[in-house]
């Protein structure tokens, strides 16, 4: 858990996230998810990794393209959450690339939690037939200009769904993929042995 524990404390700096049109989100960010151990829940850790690795991927694009930066919107969600979007195009290296990040909260209807049920038998649906929930992901699309390097795309997120005992049904998921280069193949290979 040290390397989590790292993760969280490269997450409490004070810069704001590059090309940010308002602090907003960076200022929420550091206020509520500042501070977090291996004891607190799993939503805020996961927050915090999530927008943590954000910024690390945003700088790290950023730091290989030449010409183009991203531009960072805020949003929230008025049923409960909020997100923050960082697209960059028209670049030299990208032609377009996306980083996302959303955490979100609400209420279930009851057919939404009996198609989860299929795969997640531990949820329990709440008796007024509206269950409460959480869920944060980190997704990325990256397409590049030159039409021998593949389009990467990602998506990894955390859904908990809360009992009507109080209880917490909670699993992880998610996945990467490419588009197919022959020319790169020993190069997708690595990337795929370097993520498992």
């Amino acid at each position: 858990m040290s390397h989590v524990k790292s993760l969280f404390t490269q997450a409490q700096g004070s810069r704001p996230l590059p090309g940010a049109a308002t602090p907003n989100a960076v200022v929420k960010f550091e206020r509520d998810l500042k501070n977090l151990t291996d004891s607190d829940p799993m939503r805020l850790r996961m927050e915090a990794f999530v927008k943590s690795s954000q910024r690390q991927i945003i700088e790290a694009l950023e730091s290989i393209e030449p010409s183009s930066r991203f531009r960072i919107d805020s949003w929230v969600r008025p049923e409960g959450g909020d997100g923050i979007s960082a697209v960059m195009q028209d670049g030299d290296v990208f032609e377009k690339a996306g980083v996302m990040v959303s955490v979100v909260h609400g209420k279930l209807g009851a057919a939404a939690v009996e198609k989860m049920r299929a795969d997640h038998m531990k949820i329990v649906p709440h008796p007024s037939g509206q269950t409460p929930f959480f869920a944060c992901g980190l997704s990325l699309v990256l397409h590049p200009r030159n039409p021998h390097a593949p389009t990467v795309h990602m998506n990894y997120r955390y859904f908990e769904v809360v009992n009507p005992d109080g209880s917490l049904t909670s699993w992880f998921g998610g996945g990467t993929g490419s588009s197919s280069s022959a020319s790169l193949a020993k190069a997708r290979s690595y990337a795929f042995v370097s993520l498992q």
